[in-house]
């Protein structure tokens, strides 16, 4: 109890004084635990969407990358046009996110240099906001692939 003995507390104001504040400092504190722990919880909460996000966004910039890659092989390997192979890097999105990406966009541009030929495939689109984050993260992937130009 500090400084207040038993036989010095019954004759002190001062000790008494002493145990009013302690009593009225315990009882301002009653359910701050519940208050502090809320918050805590909260904090942990956000963070664990924000790890969820990330991870969705992640994902969604994977896939738009294979699919890019997919579009250009299918262009210079499979020898595709390049409306083929637009049409196969936007399946490979929609298949492999189910609606995770939104407003895609797929181009395809075809050059031919001397005898070697470039198809280069962008493909664009945000990702569908699930956690905290209010608003759509844009992502985007480019492949390019070539080969020597066949003669005809």
């Amino acid at each position: 109890m500090g400084s207040c003995s038993r036989a010095t507390r019954r004759h002190s104001r001062r000790c008494s004084v002493v145990r009013l504040r302690r009593s009225r400092m315990l009882k301002r504190q009653e359910g701050s635990a519940a208050v502090e722990s809320i918050f805590s919880m909260l904090v942990i909460m956000i963070l664990v969407l924000g790890v969820i996000e990330i991870t969705f966004t992640l994902y969604a910039r994977n896939v738009l990358m294979a699919s890019a890659h997919e579009g250009s092989r299918a262009a210079i390997e499979l020898g595709r046009t390049s409306g083929e192979a637009e049409a196969i890097a936007t399946e490979t999105v929609t298949r492999a996110t189910g609606g995770l990406v939104e407003n895609l966009d797929v181009d395809v541009l075809t050059q031919t240099v001397g005898s070697r030929e470039t198809v280069t495939v962008l493909v664009r689109g945000s990702a569908r906001a699930i956690g905290p984050v209010p608003f759509p993260i844009q992502v985007s992937a480019r492949s390019t692939s070539s080969r020597e130009a066949t003669v005809p």
